[in-house]
């Protein structure tokens, strides 16, 4: 017989009643009966049984002469005539142990308690049964709650980490928009950056002027060339003999028409000579004036005219 998970152990009792168990079978069912206190309650009760099946059974009569004759190799033969004459006296059931007369009739009290015996026995095997039933039941239960269990914690991770996805979704959604705005600002970098590389197309000089003071105390004079290119109406001023600038004053240019003043700029002079670069919209102006202003943030005219001139049209 081959060993048994410890949870089927309450399945060998009968058995080991009989004595059917191999011996390392046997250690083990003993272990057990150690732990288990129904096993060792049934145990007494099926070895009650056990012990009382032979008289349970209808006695075998013995053959003719072989009582004599074991009887006559045990005693001697004077000894078995002498008990022959006795039971003819009806004292054959006055002999001591071994030697009664084994074709007795069974006593009734005996059959009884076997009966009494067996229905224990099945009640106790059908309490077992009951338990193990309920033992089963109980596995169940506790099985399936173990597995709801596991299935609403599965829920919860699928919730979770579906809401998760969407984030990461709406993250890429927007990482992938502001890549797409890096490319067009890279484009638009790498096409100004063509531009800037491009060889310059030559100016077209449309006129150049001479800037006069308006004072007598002052000798300034500069000039002023117009050019237009691809990129539109470009103006370069240039002036000597400036007045010494103090503190923060500084020079601004103005283009002028029908009297409206424009701001085309702001520079500074060093050892009275100065120059200023600027690009403005393509208009017919009357004139361009020089200005010596308290500081460089005016947005009109505020100081004194140094130079000026009229502009052809």
């Amino acid at each position: 017989m081959s060993s048994r998970p410890d949870e089927t152990m309450c399945e060998w009792l009968e058995m080991h009643a009989l004595g059917g168990l191999e011996e390392h079978e046997k250690v083990a069912f003993e272990y057990h009966l150690t732990q288990c206190a129904l096993c060792r309650n049934q145990l007494i009760e099926l070895k009650q049984v056990v012990d009382l099946l032979p008289m349970a059974s209808d006695p075998t009569p013995i053959p003719e002469g072989m009582r004599d004759r074991v009887l006559g190799s045990l005693l001697g033969v004077g000894a078995v005539k002498k008990l022959g004459a006795m039971s003819e006296f009806g004292v054959e059931n006055e002999l001591p142990g071994r030697f009664a007369s084994p074709g007795r009739k069974v006593d009734q009290s005996d059959r009884n308690a076997v009966k009494k015996a067996s229905n224990s026995t099945e009640l106790s095997r059908r309490a077992v049964q009951t338990e193990r039933s309920a033992r089963r039941s109980a596995y169940w239960r506790w099985g399936c709650a173990g597995l709801a269990i596991v299935i609403i914690g599965l829920g919860v991770y699928a919730y979770q980490l579906n809401e998760r996805v969407g984030k990461l979704r709406m993250e890429l959604h927007d990482a992938h928009e502001e890549l797409t705005r890096t490319e067009s600002e890279l484009s638009k970098a790498a096409s100004d950056l063509i531009a800037i590389n491009k060889p310059a197309e030559a100016l077209k000089v449309n006129q150049i002027v001479s800037l006069n003071s308006t004072a007598e105390d002052l000798v300034s004079k500069g000039k002023a060339i117009m050019a237009m290119d691809a990129k539109g109406t470009h103006m370069i001023v240039q002036a000597e003999d400036l007045p010494q600038l103090k503190q923060e004053e500084a020079f601004q240019v103005w283009l002028i028409k029908d009297n409206q003043p424009i701001n085309a700029g702001t520079f500074y002079s060093q050892n009275g000579i100065g120059a200023i670069y600027c690009t403005f919209e393509p208009k017919d102006y009357d004139s361009v004036a020089v200005t010596l202003e308290p500081d460089a943030h005016g947005e009109k005219p505020r100081g004194t005219i140094v130079l000026t001139a009229g502009l052809k049209k």
